[in-house]
């Protein structure tokens, strides 16, 4: 509405982006069932999308501009609606063992930014009349996602833990 655009055409755009994730849900699916790369890093590769897809909107200046956007926003929540929880059962992340434990920590830190977020993003509009705002600090929080997201497996892996000097392995050989 700020850019001019009526009410009607707006909430065609809201109908085009929930189709459109629908897609985005199917699609993963096809992607994650094929496994051409750890599935980790297609759920990485997605979340870094949805980041472009986020700074993109502060380019859109018309209709059609914010029509793909939407398509495109759409799309890669889909993408990632549909795979962040069934990823933690994955082993790469904590294994099916953990996954309960694990799926209720991220609900309660998507909770949180779900209850957050948009007051945040809702001041610091309010606060400085350039709508933009909001976008880039949607996108600032998805790129702290994905660098969390990147550092992941090495951390599973053990390459973020400190190591002490003097401390030696027991490395136990089973025949």
């Amino acid at each position: 509405i700020s850019l001019g655009i009526d009410q009607d055409r707006a909430a065609f755009l809201l109908s085009t982006m929930a189709i459109t994730e629908v897609f985005g849900r199917i699609g993963a699916g096809f992607v994650l069932n094929r496994e051409p790369i750890r599935k980790i890093y297609i759920e990485l590769i997605c979340v870094i999308l949805l980041t472009v897809s986020l700074f993109a909107f502060t380019f859109a200046t018309e209709f059609w501009g914010l029509m793909s956007c939407s398509i495109f926003f759409g799309f890669m929540v889909g993408t990632i609606g549909g795979t962040h929880i069934p990823l933690l059962a994955e082993d790469d992340v904590v294994g099916i063992e953990k996954m309960p434990s694990a799926a209720g920590v991220y609900i309660f830190i998507q909770s949180i930014a779900g209850l957050a977020g948009p007051p945040l993003a809702g001041l610091l509009v309010d606060q400085s009349k350039i709508y933009s705002r909001a976008f880039y600090s949607c996108a600032a929080g998805m790129a702290l996602a994905a660098v969390c997201l990147a550092l992941v497996r090495p951390c599973k892996m053990g390459l973020c833990q400190r190591h002490h000097s003097g401390e030696t392995k027991v490395v136990s050989h089973r025949g």
